[in-house]
């Protein structure tokens, strides 16, 4: 249904751009409406006058025209309006054309159930109130500040240990003095 929506939000653009030039139009056929009638005043002669019939009568019929075409325009677009109140009030979630990237704020994103899922496993049935003891814990806080430090590029080294080998024991936290090798790391 939401692309139903979007493809009637982009129709109903394009003949309101229609009719904005539809409105230009009716200026243009005003200021010429004033010019015959000033021509119709200044005509002296039979033939003048004459001509100046010609003019208004080509000029009342084109005015017929835009009219009708007006309101044929009108009645597509409120039609148009109408179909997208009954779709937008049977899909809610069809993107607004407020928010600024033209998608609805209650669309699911596609990567939700895996975030979901990684959530769920990374503190398995943990309360909130548990989740956050646990990350107000010293040995975690300091985890996840080295962690964050590896990743925004700050510590130029292997991340697998001080010495450029894999060392679990630096690593992981096991002890984080020495290294698999007999080196000593080094404190950051």
């Amino acid at each position: 249904m939401a692309l139903k929506t979007l493809l009637l939000k982009r129709q109903l653009e394009e003949k309101k751009t229609r009719m904005k030039e539809l409105n230009a139009k009716t200026e243009e056929l005003q200021a010429r409406k004033a010019e015959l009638e000033l021509a119709t005043e200044e005509a002296k002669t039979e033939e003048d006058l004459r001509a100046v019939e010609e003019l208004v009568e080509a000029f009342t019929d084109e005015q017929a025209e835009h009219r009708s075409a007006v309101q044929a325009l009108q009645a597509e677009i409120d039609s148009a309006e109408a179909e997208l109140r009954t779709l937008e009030a049977k899909n809610p979630t069809a993107p607004s054309a407020a928010s600024p990237t033209g998608q609805g704020g209650k669309e699911k994103r596609k990567d939700e159930a895996m975030m979901n899922q990684r959530q769920t496993r990374a503190f398995g049935a943990m309360t909130m109130e548990q989740r956050s003891v646990f990350l107000q814990r010293e040995d975690v806080q300091e985890f996840l500040t080295r962690f964050r430090t590896m990743l925004s590029g700050e510590q130029k080294r292997s991340v697998t240990g001080s010495c450029g080998r894999h060392c679990p024991s630096a690593h992981y936290g096991y002890d984080p003095g020495s290294c698999v090798d007999g080196n000593v790391r080094v404190p950051q």
